[in-house]
């Protein structure tokens, strides 16, 4: 025992703090029932992070910038999300308030996606929107290509919301 505190009632409670998510374990099972009846539309679940005073649009991608706040991604150079740290806002509201997701599960709502998801394939910060995903690399003179996650599975009817696994790469290339 170190100044009076126990180890391992505090590795325990560590251990539990980063596998639970407001009372929900951290490990979900998708396939069954499938992801649009335990997620309501970018709605998400992993690591969070409830900091700045920014606000934010829920399902939206975005980056930390300089000045500590948070700005909407866009792949159209490289200083709007290519090196920076990205998150997924949780909510619509103040960034401190809603949390934003680093890493985890969340549910795409279909309106924020451009191109057309399949399972398995690498989804992209876009270059057309800012906030948005792109399932296609984007290809102009300028542009950044940043693989933010991939697709892991679609709605009922495959035309409407995906469940992306949200693992923002660190590197990222510049179209020349």
């Amino acid at each position: 025992m170190a100044n009076g505190i126990n180890n391992r009632a505090l590795i325990e409670a560590v251990i539990k703090s980063l596998i639970t998510d407001d009372g929900g374990e951290f490990t979900r099972n998708f396939s069954f029932p499938p992801f649009t009846t335990q997620l309501a539309s970018n709605q998400g679940v992993g690591e969070t992070l409830k900091f700045g005073d920014t606000s934010v649009t829920a399902g939206n991608l975005y980056y930390l910038d300089t000045s500590g706040g948070w700005t909407a991604a866009r792949a159209n150079n490289a200083t709007t999300g290519a090196k920076e740290l990205l998150a997924v806002a949780l909510g619509t509201g103040t960034a401190s308030a809603v949390g934003m997701l680093l890493k985890g599960f969340i549910r795409i709502d279909s309106t924020l996606v451009d191109g057309t998801p399949n399972e398995g394939l690498p989804v992209y910060v876009c270059d057309d929107t800012a906030g948005e995903f792109d399932m296609n690399p984007p290809a102009g003179s300028g542009e950044i290509v940043r693989i933010v996650g991939y697709c892991i599975d679609l709605d009922n009817t495959r035309t409407s919301d995906m469940l992306l696994y949200l693992d923002p790469d660190k590197s990222w290339v510049e179209i020349a």
